[in-house]
């Protein structure tokens, strides 16, 4: 009886603890249902409230769900939509495993929207973001608009500036020419006071004819005109003009000008026009910001391989290295406090783009207290080489 006793007592415990190890197992079970379907929930919130259409698909292209966007973009509630196939609603849209890339389309109400699928990972069938375009398109428009609206004024601008300067450079030309006429009649010479005063007439006239020409440079610059004839240059005989046309302005100033190229049969390869214009800027530039009895000096340094580097450098008061990044920007003066020098704060500008026209490069380096040296780059020309005596670029 004991043994029998002892025996259904250990039955019974088996069945107690099993009885407690299934009711465990039924809790976890049901708390595994119950975070399976707050999570089921909580992604149908998000999908539902998501941006973007979201779709699901079968294998062979029919709608299995839709979100409310999904339902707005495809143009009908759910229930209706269940069991169309896609193409009817985005036609030539490719739903593939090997094609997950955003494609464009329009809808068949013409909503352009952008579109892109991805294979469930069970393989059964896709999930497929749908994105209406329609305020993008609008904002792409308008920006489009925008820039045609820019560049037509732009061109007008630009357009306005020539006109406007070859209508002030015939006159100015005129008081010039008249002025140095009245300086040079041996027959009706003038007194001091007229001699004074026509001087002041072709300073004034020649700073104003300085300004318009940069100005008309400019404005073909950034019409995209400016023309270059590129040939072979000696560089000896292009500095020395150069130098010739400054001396006046060097002799005003009480600056030395010095030229210490000393190179012989020096060539480079660019439109001499403009290659004058550039140097004859950086000289003037190196007088009118130099101290008085300074000097300014042209020279060859080294540079690049293949290119010729001719450098002007001043005894002025030199820039800092702030002053340096901006050197070259439009209407940045070098000193504008300084309001005695004469300049309109584009020369440099026009130089820069010039000499990028040329193929070349130009910089500067400068410490304060210890004047600048300004440096243009140009290709070189050796003894031997054989060019196009001219090029025409633009």
């Amino acid at each position: 009886m004991i043994a029998a006793a002892r025996r259904l007592q250990q039955v019974k415990t088996r069945l107690q603890a099993e009885t407690l190890q299934r009711q465990a197992d039924e809790r976890r079970t049901r708390q595994q249902a119950d975070q399976a379907r707050r999570n089921e929930q909580r992604l149908q919130a998000v999908i539902a409230g998501c941006v973007d259409g979201i779709i699901t698909l079968a294998n062979d292209g029919r709608i299995q769900s839709a979100n409310p966007e999904a339902q707005r973009l495809l143009g009908g509630p759910e229930k209706l939509l269940l069991g169309r196939d896609l193409s009817a609603f985005l036609p030539g849209v490719v739903v593939e495993p090997a094609n997950a890339a955003w494609q464009e389309t329009c809808l068949e109400n013409r909503i352009p929207v952008v579109f892109a699928a991805a294979s469930m990972d069970d393989g059964q069938g896709y999930v497929c973001v749908l994105r209406d375009e329609t305020g993008a398109q609008q904002e792409r428009e308008a920006l489009i608009s925008a820039k045609e609206t820019a560049d037509s004024e732009f061109r007008a601008k630009s357009e306005y500036l020539s006109s406007m300067s070859h209508e002030l450079r015939t006159p100015l030309n005129a008081i010039l020419g008249f002025a140095q006429l009245l300086e040079a009649d041996p027959a009706n010479p003038l007194s001091e006071t007229q001699k004074a005063s026509t001087k002041e007439i072709n300073k004034a006239g020649w700073h104003l004819l300085d300004l318009i020409n940069n100005t008309l440079d400019l404005a073909q610059i950034e019409a995209g005109k400016m023309e270059f004839r590129s040939e072979e240059i000696a560089v000896e005989a292009l500095v020395d003009d150069a130098i010739t046309l400054v001396a006046p302005l060097a002799a005003d100033r009480a600056v030395i000008l010095v030229n210490q190229l000393g190179v012989s049969g020096l060539r480079v390869y660019a439109d001499p026009f403009r290659l004058k214009q550039v140097i004859i800027n950086l000289l003037s530039n190196a007088i009118k910001y130099n101290r008085q009895g300074g000097r300014a000096e042209v020279a060859v340094c080294d540079g690049r391989p293949g290119f010729c580097r001719l450098a002007v450098s001043d005894t002025g008061d030199g820039l800092t290295p702030a002053e340096q990044e901006t050197v070259f920007d439009r209407f940045n003066r070098l000193v504008p406090d300084r309001h005695e020098i004469e300049g309109s704060g584009i020369g440099l500008s026009v130089c820069r783009s010039l000499v990028h026209g040329m193929g070349g490069e130009i910089g500067v380096q400068s410490r304060p207290g210890d004047g600048s040296r300004f440096w243009i780059e140009l290709p070189q020309l050796d003894t031997d080489a054989s060019l196009p005596k001219a090029a025409v670029s633009s």
